[in-house]
């Protein structure tokens, strides 16, 4: 039996390898709010991604440069189970950033990585960053985590300066 065949007819689409170059993207006017619908990870079918990688994208909106990424590589998923980012990085003229993660819903069981999703959303993430705004260059690290009461952000920069923010908020079902 084909294993593709198999992994289609189970739902779940694997992609080994998926490599795109030279992006262009040209944004037109916003279009109107929509009403927000409630959200949720639930993907229609599995989807596992073993290796993206981008070469050269730029956005732009009238003619105004809003983002240009040199390289970007990244590994995950997004199954029933939750979405895991098992690895994302960035590089950009503007700098770099590297994150992990992963989040579930509860009432799915399980994270992608193992433990158990018993909040509204639960899940962790760790990243760092080098990024430059105007002439100001912050470097730093970011953390999250997720339980089924609160969500636990740390923010801390080394550049420009020494700082760090703590933040608790609180999750409603």
């Amino acid at each position: 039996v084909d294993v593709a065949l198999r992994e289609l007819l189970s739902r779940r689409v694997h992609v080994l390898e998926l490599a795109v170059n030279g992006v262009d993207v040209r944004l037109g006017e916003s279009k109107k709010e929509e009403e927000p619908s409630k959200f949720s990870l639930t993907p229609p079918v599995d989807i596992l991604l073993d290796r993206f990688t981008l070469q050269g994208a730029r956005i732009e909106r009238d003619g105004q440069e809003l983002f240009v990424a040199n390289t970007a590589n990244a590994t995950g998923r997004w199954t029933t189970a939750g979405v895991a980012i098992e690895k994302f990085a960035l590089v950009s003229p503007q700098g770099r950033v590297n994150i992990t993660g992963e989040v579930a819903e509860r009432g799915t069981g399980v994270l992608p990585t193992g433990g158990s999703a018993r909040g509204p959303f639960v899940g962790k993430a760790s990243g760092t960053f080098e990024w430059r705004a105007g002439e100001t260059l912050y470097v730093g690290t970011l953390g999250a985590v997720s339980t089924e009461r609160d969500v636990t952000v740390a923010v801390k920069l080394s550049a420009p300066m020494s700082a760090q923010v703590d933040a608790v908020l609180g999750q409603q079902s």
